[in-house]
């Protein structure tokens, strides 16, 4: 199951107050040097508002830190304590898969280096 599903089964027949203000996003990485398909699991805590035009909805991102899974203390103030094993289960699956994103865009930029070395020694080879 997704982790909204999951999360929304472990809160069934609780009140819409018990609720935390925690949500995934999955975004495109789409800067120049970015690998093809590649793309960022992060946590969002999320508030709604009232406008003029009617209902807002704010979110601020929450810190990953260098590593490949975001701290226990990120979901601090953030996660119910019944959210918590539907959050680390689903974060234990995002870390393994943001350790293999790092690794492909590792070998990409390997790839790069390597590519850009053999151009240059093609170039500076004397012609016959």
């Amino acid at each position: 199951l997704s982790f909204e599903a999951r999360l929304r089964e472990a809160g069934s027949g609780r009140p819409r107050s018990a609720w935390g203000r925690i949500a995934v996003r999955i975004r495109d990485q789409r800067g120049e040097r970015a690998t093809p398909g590649a793309f960022s699991i992060e946590w969002v805590s999320y508030r709604f508002g009232n406008g003029k035009s009617g209902p807002l909805y704010f979110s601020e991102y929450l810190k990953k830190g260098a590593t490949d899974r975001y701290p226990r203390t990120a979901f601090r103030g953030v996660v119910r304590d019944w959210q918590r094993p539907v959050v680390e289960e689903a974060e234990d699956g995002f870390a393994r898969l943001r350790r293999v994103a790092r690794r492909i865009a590792e070998v990409r930029t390997r790839f790069r280096a390597a590519a850009k070395l053999l151009a240059d020694l093609q170039s500076e080879a004397p012609r016959r």
